[in-house]
């Protein structure tokens, strides 16, 4: 890891890291196939709740430019 992306990560908003945590969960197969279906449906929730959260995030930003 280098600095450049460790200071990357640290400026975007929690809610993109949640997403792409819970979209690589969902987009790996295995995880799929082996995950309990609650634990994808929670999954698919939490992506869906961020997703909508980012959305929120995004239009504030917009009203504030």
């Amino acid at each position: 890891m280098t600095t450049t992306s460790a200071a990357a990560r640290a400026s975007r908003p929690a809610s993109v890291t949640q997403i792409a945590n819970a979209g690589g969960k969902l987009a790996n197969p295995t995880f799929v196939d082996k995950a309990p279906p609650a634990v994808v449906e929670q999954e698919k929730k939490r992506l869906a709740d961020k997703e909508a959260e980012l959305a929120q995030i995004r239009a504030q930003l917009d009203k504030l430019s």
